[in-house]
């Protein structure tokens, strides 16, 4: 089977393999979701985070003040979006 043949199965839908959510950047698509299911316990799926997502959190846990994070943003060191 090809990816289109998995997202457009059928068998797979009625069986809630497939997930959708709207991907940041994106929109919605569909991805495989958790492939295995138990009647009293939900996995909970998100999109992945955008880039650089998780940096100021990341960055004040190691210690960096909001300067030192500023400074780093406006070197190119590290970003929130791809370069262009």
């Amino acid at each position: 089977m090809t990816n289109r043949d998995l997202v457009q199965s059928p068998h797979l839908a009625a069986r809630d393999f497939m997930v959708a959510w709207d991907q940041p950047d994106v929109g919605v698509r569909t991805f495989p979701g958790f492939p295995i299911h138990f009647g009293s316990w939900a996995t909970a799926l998100s999109p992945a985070p955008r880039l650089g997502g998780h940096n100021v959190e990341v960055l004040r846990a190691l210690g960096r003040s909001d300067d030192d994070i500023a400074a780093l943003l406006a070197t190119g060191t590290i970003a929130t979006a791809p370069p262009g």
